[in-house]
């Protein structure tokens, strides 16, 4: 299945957790059966199934406030220790 088939389309979205500013990207998925965040190293997605609204993803990082907040501060801290050993 090729990507174009799977995602519809995304948008960029911020929001305020624990006092900073985060940025995000929802994906619209045909596919995802769930709302899950993907955290990596490059920032983080929200996969939105085709049947959810865009503000469940919202509410979905704010219920989930804590471990989002950990997940990217991990993130941060690998990008760092990658940038210091290339």
């Amino acid at each position: 299945m090729r990507q174009s088939e799977s995602f519809q389309r995304s948008s960029l979205q911020h929001l305020l957790l624990n006092g900073q500013e985060v940025e995000y990207r929802v994906v619209h998925s045909k596919t995802a059966k769930k709302l899950r965040a993907k955290i990596s190293l490059n920032g983080m997605q929200v996969i939105l199934p085709k049947s959810r609204l865009l503000e469940e993803a919202r509410t979905f990082l704010l219920e989930n406030e804590k471990w989002v907040t950990e997940q990217l501060g991990r993130a941060k801290r690998l990008r760092r220790s990658e940038e210091h050993t290339s």
